[in-house]
């Protein structure tokens, strides 16, 4: 359930940082380490 819900929160940040040109290393870096962790 949880590694879904990050899955789906990465996705849409990643969009959204696409789309908006925003640059979130930090965030984007946690939860791919989270995702792993929980994987």
């Amino acid at each position: 359930m949880l590694r879904i819900t990050l899955s789906i929160l990465f996705f849409i940040s990643g969009w959204y940082n696409c789309h908006a040109q925003l640059k979130e290393p930090e965030f984007v870096g946690e939860a791919l380490m989270l995702i792993g962790q929980d994987s």
